[in-house]
């Protein structure tokens, strides 16, 4: 006797890795955009220093200022996320100073207590852990 219905059981059971997928490439795209959102802007050099890569991080730096540049690196997320190694890096020398203070120049209109007054601190760790709940949810 044949099942009724065992078609649709096979379709649905088939979608759930796409779904999956496509649930957790939203998570990065918001993520990320998140990133680079907050990312403190004194010249925008920073924010456009968000380079995306798949397998390797990325060793790129740009001198471009423009504001576009790092929002265009998301294009670069493969169809299919899982399973992959996805890098957003920024390569600059002093963007670890502004996620975790440090700033050498103490005492500047742009700095309270080392941290840039631009940016919550940690903003890609508090980022990065939103985006980690958000896969755990799945």
């Amino acid at each position: 006797m044949a099942l009724i219905g065992l078609g649709n059981v096979k379709r649905a059971l088939n979608n759930i890795p796409v779904q999956a997928n496509n649930d957790i490439k939203d998570i990065y795209i918001v993520g990320l955009k998140e990133i680079i959102k907050e990312t403190p802007v004194d010249n925008g050099r920073a924010i456009n220093n968000w380079f995306l890569s798949v397998g390797a991080p990325s060793s790129e730096i740009t001198t471009s200022t423009n504001g576009v540049g790092s929002f265009a690196e998301l294009g670069k997320l493969p169809p299919s996320v899982i399973g992959r190694k996805i890098y957003f890096t920024n390569n600059l020398p002093y963007i670890n100073m502004l996620e975790y203070g440090g700033y050498s120049q103490p005492g500047t209109d742009k700095t309270s207590g080392g941290y840039s007054i631009k940016a919550a601190k940690g903003w890609v760790r508090k980022a990065i852990g939103r985006m980690a709940n958000k896969v755990r949810k799945i």
